[in-house]
């Protein structure tokens, strides 16, 4: 990846990325915030079928662009706190601080592209593990689980609860 200077008018070129494991949604992260230039973040993800993402809400706004498959997406104030349909095609945007959950519920990956800021990306960063191939993919160790809730404070995030996330519909594996 190049990265030009900011002073002038300038364009990020992307290669061939690593792929993360991220508390078992795949990453590919092709745009890195920098210290000194980019202060976004451009992620490739795949989420697995039956992959839940959590309440959560961070001080980043955050975009998506679903590649292919289909994705619930709840986000507290669109559309009367429900959740909502997202296809191909479809863009979506969560506010700074907006409680939000994703969930897949089909039977297929979904293949999105996401663009967010320097605090999300670094708790991604903070967790990810690269992966070898798509048969080293692994549940989070206990570890990995523990880590979240001290990664997450570190980088501005805020995490529902057991209860927080039943109330909208979301139960989590280990509950």
């Amino acid at each position: 990846m190049q990265l030009l200077d900011s002073s002038t008018p300038s364009a990020v070129i992307s290669g061939q990325q690593e792929t993360y494991q991220v508390l078992g949604v795949l990453q590919q992260f092709l745009i890195r915030p920098s210290e000194d230039t980019a202060q976004t973040a451009l992620i490739k993800g795949r989420l697995p079928s039956g992959c839940v993402i959590p309440l959560h809400s961070h001080p980043d706004i955050e975009m998506f662009f679903v590649l292919s498959g289909s994705l619930s997406v709840y986000a507290e104030g669109m559309n009367a706190d429900s959740w909502q349909p997202a296809s191909p095609g479809d863009a979506i945007l969560i506010p700074s601080n907006a409680k939000h959950a994703l969930r897949n519920a089909s039977h297929i990956p979904v293949e999105l592209v996401s663009f967010t800021g320097r605090n999300l990306f670094s708790f991604f960063q903070k967790l990810g593990r690269p992966l070898a191939s798509l048969s080293s993919i692994a549940a989070p160790t206990l570890e990995e689980a523990e880590a979240v809730f001290a990664t997450a404070f570190d980088c501005g995030i805020w995490l529902a609860s057991p209860e927080e996330n039943e109330s909208i519909g979301l139960r989590m594996p280990n509950q």
